[in-house]
């Protein structure tokens, strides 16, 4: 079994998602707003997995949706996400069953869940 610590802070959780952000290109719509000005929505998606083997698949269900809750609520505490954007919330929340990549492994239960963000650029 690998040892992975638990998240306990916010700011451990923030970092998480930076890192998953950046590791993971999201989605980018761009439409003209204004005279010199683009509207842009960004789109990320965020996978939560959580499994310790040594619970009931009931057990880690209940504690996969739990934590989504949690981050959900967490992202959704900052609607400027550090007054970086001009507005962001959850789009989605998609608790289900993942399958395993190319038939490895038993499918596992996860929650898929859909962050947007609207911001502006200006151009000359």
């Amino acid at each position: 079994m690998i040892d992975v610590a638990l998240i306990t802070r916010p700011e451990e959780a923030v970092e998480m998602l930076a890192k998953l952000i950046s590791d993971n290109a999201g989605i980018l719509n761009k439409e003209v707003h204004a005279s010199h000005t683009f509207n842009v929505t960004l789109r990320c998606i965020i996978w939560v997995y959580h499994a310790e083997i040594t619970k009931t698949h009931q057990q880690r269900s209940l504690e996969d949706l739990e934590l989504a809750t949690g981050l959900v609520a967490l992202i959704e505490d900052d609607k400027t996400f550090q007054s970086a954007v001009i507005f962001s919330f959850i789009d989605s929340e998609s608790p289900g069953i993942v399958a395993p990549r190319r038939g490895r492994g038993e499918p596992i239960v996860g929650t898929r869940i859909t962050w947007e963000a609207l911001t502006q650029q200006r151009w000359d």
